[in-house]
């Protein structure tokens, strides 16, 4: 049910968007005047590409998960579980909204850990529209950069 209710806000908020932002227009003081602020950003919007993808995994996730994905080591004063091998998530059953989720900080539920931290506000930026379980979903872009790197370094374990 819940998956339900999630799939049918994003797609009524992707039709909004569109009509939003086929509307366009702003009121007299200069401020978007579409409905939700027009949602996806007010400039055309581009798809993130890998290495813009990759410089934030270095930024934010290599000091963990390390400079490859492959996974972190342990460090002085850590005992917890060791960061994961980013590079295989599809080989483990996986998807993007999974990514996604977990790395904003949405859902920890898929994985043995709750170590790490959340970025969801540290990515609240322009809005990419990236195709999520068959549905265009507006994803910050930052995320969505992550995401394209991500999918990029995927190896199959077979």
């Amino acid at each position: 049910m819940r998956d339900w209710i999630v799939t049918t806000a994003l797609c009524v908020g992707v039709a909004a968007c569109a009509t939003s932002a086929q509307q366009g227009g702003s009121s007299p003081d200069g401020e978007d005047a579409r409905p939700f602020g027009g949602l996806f950003a007010r400039k055309e919007a581009s798809m993130p590409d890998q290495a813009e993808g990759r410089t934030l995994f270095l930024d934010y996730c290599a000091q963990c998960h390390g400079q490859n994905a492959m996974g972190g080591e342990a460090w002085e004063g850590y005992d917890g579980p060791l960061p994961a091998n980013l590079t295989t998530l599809y080989a483990r059953g996986l998807d993007r909204a999974q990514m996604l989720s977990t790395i904003d900080g949405y859902t920890r539920a898929p994985f043995e850990s709750h170590e790490m931290p959340e970025f969801g506000l540290l990515f609240n930026d322009d809005l990419v529209p990236i195709e999520v379980d068959g549905v265009l979903t507006p994803v910050p872009r930052a995320l969505a950069a992550l995401m394209v790197y991500l999918e990029e370094v995927q190896v199959d374990t077979e």
